[in-house]
């Protein structure tokens, strides 16, 4: 492959990535649609768009020469295929290799040749074997449905974020046409700055000419007979004139230019506003994904994700919204068994709601319908913890010993895990939260 052909097929590989994302995160809605909804009409739909998602993305990633991608898409079709025609059942360890292929396809464009590390290659493999296994109803030696998903940590889910923001034409065309009128005002500034330096050329010359005709001892009444006093009133006449253009023209411009840069900053900050919704799109599969790997059956149900906000905001929300929500999993949701016999359904809910407070502000709330806070074990914990001395902490008020879930070390787990017991998750809450500026 020559060069010319190499960087060919790099900028298609570039597009794809793009194309790539939208293909995965729909794949990944559909999936947790599917699971949570037992209306036929919606399961028929969900797998009718899951199993074209799927076609779109396997044939993407052969126009780019992407085998291993498309090695992975060839099977993963086959099961929604399947589902589709109703040739197999849906069933947790079903769905769990279906997460398990999306999460090592996203993984594997990730990385920037898109061709995956060595371990990833290695997985492919066995996602394959996992996937055919889906049709033919065999067991699977790594899964069956008690086996759970392991979860990249939020240090690995932050390196599979991009930087890069999509914008819809009009907006990138309403940037376009502001730029050409900024340089059209450049043009008119450059011309301007030409005209200035003639006049002082023009002033140079004239300062000139009369100190010539000082040093030579020409007397008023010889300028007079020369036209010289007729050719100074000519010279001055011409400059008041020009600088007279000048100075109107420059007051337009510069009228022009403060309401195109301010257009201009606002449309590009506008740029950098996003929905809510693409802050929310990792939670879904991470909300399945935990609850299933602890036993439970929880629902994410999201609110206002329509709300546009900085994109620098959403970024820096993203970590204390994983804490939280892991916590909602963690500590406040019970088994299904153990919810029924208190009274409630036996699939949890936890809700994150975006609420607009005003023009520069929004609210973010979570909140979940499982277990509530212990107070009595967050004193306690605290205690342990030796954050302040008993007398002071048994004489908190309720809503001050609430707050002490955001020191570091409180923790009211009983056992230390993968996800909890260190105390550490709702103090990084708490520091990223302040660092945004925001409570």
């Amino acid at each position: 492959m020559g060069t010319s052909d190499r960087e060919f097929l790099k900028h298609l590989r570039t597009t794809f990535r793009a194309e790539a994302d939208e293909h995965i995160q729909s794949i990944s809605d559909c999936l947790i649609g599917m699971e949570q909804s037992p209306d036929p009409a919606t399961w028929t739909r969900l797998t009718e768009q899951v199993f074209r998602e799927t076609h779109s993305l396997k044939g993407a990633a052969r126009s780019v020469s992407l085998k291993l991608v498309e090695s992975i898409c060839r099977p993963l079709e086959a099961v929604f295929s399947a589902l589709k025609l109703g040739s197999i059942v849906p069933t947790p360890a079903r769905f769990d290799v279906l997460h398990r292929s999306i999460d090592l396809i996203a993984r594997i464009i990730s990385t920037p040749d898109l061709e995956g590390t060595i371990p990833d290659q290695e997985q492919a493999k066995e996602v394959v074997k996992d996937l055919d296994r889906a049709i033919t109803g065999e067991a699977s030696p790594e899964a069956n449905d008690n086996d759970t998903v392991v979860l990249p940590p939020v240090a690995e889910m932050k390196l599979l974020e991009k930087s890069t923001v999509r914008l819809p034409l009009e907006r990138l065309d309403e940037l376009m046409h502001q730029a050409e009128e900024l340089v059209a005002l450049k043009m008119t500034a450059r011309h301007q700055a030409m005209e200035l330096n003639a006049i002082c050329q023009d002033l140079q010359t004239w300062k000139h000419e009369a100190s010539q005709r000082k040093a030579s001892g020409a007397s008023a009444m010889n300028m007079r007979d020369e036209g010289w006093h007729d050719r100074c009133e000519s010279i001055l006449d011409g400059f008041q004139d020009r600088m007279t253009t000048m100075t109107q023209a420059s007051s337009q411009n510069r009228y022009q230019l403060d309401r195109l840069v301010d257009e201009h900053l606002e449309n590009m900050r506008g740029a950098l506003m996003l929905p809510a919704a693409s802050l929310m799109q990792l939670f879904p599969v991470l909300v399945r994904d935990l609850a299933r790997d602890q036993g439970k059956a929880v629902d994410l149900v999201i609110h206002g994700d329509d709300l546009a906000c900085d994109k620098r905001v959403l970024d820096g929300l993203k970590d204390p919204l994983i804490h939280l929500i892991r916590n909602c999993v963690d500590h406040g949701m019970l088994a299904a068994d153990k919810r029924c016999k208190q009274g409630k359904p036996p699939r949890g809910t936890i809700t994150a709601a975006f609420t607009a407070i005003d023009s520069q502000r929004m609210e973010l709330r979570v909140s979940d319908d499982g277990e509530g806070i212990d107070q009595a074990q967050v004193r306690s914990a605290a205690i342990k913890a030796g954050i302040f001395p008993k007398e002071t902490i048994d004489a908190l008020e309720s809503g001050e010993a609430v707050k002490l879930i955001f020191q570091s070390g409180v923790s009211t787990s009983t056992m230390l895990t993968d996800i909890s017991g260190r105390g550490l998750g709702l103090p990084i809450v708490h520091e990223k939260i302040t660092a945004l500026g925001a409570t």
